[in-house]
C-alpha cells in the first residue's frame, strides 16, 4: 500500500502592526478610562503564508478588516471566549490571544493575579495537516502557547522550546485552542464546546469564570456558494448553545448576484452592517514588514501601493450577525 507523505509548503512571514496613532479618535467610556495603559498602544503580530494555492495560505484582505475592528473595540473582546472559522493564516485570533495576554498581564500588576485568559479557539479542516500545524507554528512565532488539551500540539522539529522563546510569564494559562472544524459537520463543533466545559469545571474555583463563546470570527468565508448554507448551520448551531453569542464577520463582493440574505432568514438571523469608516479601516495605516531571506532585513511596505491587496479592501463589507429575537 502506498503512503501518501504530505509535503509542507515553504513560508512567507510577514508582520502586522496595529498603532493606536490612526485610532485618536475612538470613542471611550468610563470602563475604558479605567483600564487605560492596560493595553500597548501598538502590537506586531507575525504571520506566515504557505506557499501553496490552499485558500488557507494566505492574508487575505477580509482578514486585516476583522483584525482592525478587533484593534479598534479591542476593550469589548479581551474578556470574552471567541471561536474563529475558516482561520487560515488567522491574524484576528493571533491578535485577540495577544491582546488578553498584554491585558491580564498588565492588570495583574494592578489588581488581584488571574492566571487564565478567556479561551481563543483557532479553527480550520484538517486536511492538508499543514494548514492546523501552520496556526501552531504562528501561535510560537508570537512567543505564545497552546493549552495543553489543543487537538493540534505536535512537537514542532527545529523550533526553539516556547518556554524558552517566549517573553511572557508562563504561569498565565493562554487557553489557545487549534481545533479541525467542517462547516456543517456537528460532531467537531460538539468536541470544541466540551473542551470548554472541561476548562469551566478546571476553574471553578477558584477563579470562578464560567466560560461561553461570545463572539463567533469568520474572515471572508463566503466565498464559495455551495459552503454558505454550512456555515450557517454551524453559526445556528454555536447559536443554539450560547444564544448571546454575535457572529463578526468579513464578506468581500465579488458578485452581485450573490447574497446571504434569504439564509438568514430561513435560520431566524439578522444582520448589521457596520462602515469600515467607524472603526477606522483605512489602507494607509496598513504597514507589512516583510522578510528579505537574501539581505537578513525587514522592508516597510504601505498596502494603498499594493493594488491586489489594499485595493480590494474597499469592496469589503463587515457584517454582525445574531439571532432574531
Amino acid at each position: 500500500m502506498d503512503i501518501e507523505v504530505e509535503v509542507v509548503p515553504d513560508v512567507n512571514i510577514k508582520e502586522i502592526e496595529f498603532s493606536n496613532e490612526s485610532n485618536d479618535n475612538i470613542p471611550t467610556n468610563n470602563s475604558d478610562k479605567v483600564q487605560d495603559k492596560l493595553l500597548p498602544d501598538n502590537i506586531i503580530i507575525s504571520i506566515q503564508e504557505l506557499v501553496h494555492p490552499h485558500f488557507g495560505c494566505y492574508l487575505w484582505p477580509g482578514s486585516y478588516v476583522l483584525a482592525s475592528y478587533i484593534w479598534y473595540y479591542k476593550y469589548e473582546f479581551i474578556n470574552k471566549t471567541t471561536l474563529e472559522l475558516g482561520s487560515g493564516v488567522s491574524l484576528p485570533s493571533l491578535l485577540l490571544a495577544k491582546l488578553k495576554y498584554e491585558y491580564f498581564k498588565n492588570r495583574n500588576k494592578k489588581f488581584t493575579p488571574i492566571n487564565e485568559l478567556p479561551p481563543t479557539i483557532i479553527t480550520d479542516i484538517s486536511k492538508p495537516r499543514f494548514i492546523l500545524t501552520n496556526i501552531q507554528k504562528e501561535v510560537i512565532l508570537n512567543d505564545m502557547k497552546l493549552n495543553e488539551n489543543s487537538s493540534v500540539n505536535d512537537k514542532i522539529e527545529n523550533e526553539i522550546d516556547i518556554n524558552d522563546n517566549c517573553n511572557s510569564n508562563n504561569d498565565i494559562q493562554y487557553n489557545i485552542f487549534v481545533e479541525p472544524l467542517y462547516w456543517g459537520v456537528l460532531d467537531t463543533l460538539e468536541s470544541i464546546i466540551q473542551k470548554i466545559n472541561n476548562i469551566n469545571v478546571a476553574t471553578i474555583p477558584p477563579n470562578n469564570n464560567s466560560y461561553t463563546i461570545d463572539y463567533i470570527l469568520a474572515a471572508d468565508n463566503f466565498f464559495i456558494p455551495k459552503d454558505y448554507e454550512d456555515i450557517l448551520a454551524t453559526i445556528s448551531f454555536i447559536f443554539r448553545n450560547y444564544p448571546k453569542a454575535k457572529f463578526i464577520t468579513t464578506y468581500q463582493e465579488r458578485s452581485s448576484q450573490r447574497t446571504i440574505q434569504h439564509l438568514l432568514d430561513e435560520w431566524n438571523m439578522k444582520a448589521s452592517l457596520i462602515p469600515l469608516s467607524t472603526f477606522n479601516c483605512n489602507v494607509n495605516d496598513l504597514v507589512i514588514r516583510e522578510e528579505n531571506e537574501e539581505e537578513e532585513t525587514t522592508s516597510k511596505t504601505e498596502i494603498d501601493n499594493n493594488l491586489n491587496f489594499g485595493g480590494s479592501i474597499y469592496s469589503i463589507f463587515l457584517l454582525i450577525i445574531e439571532l432574531k429575537q
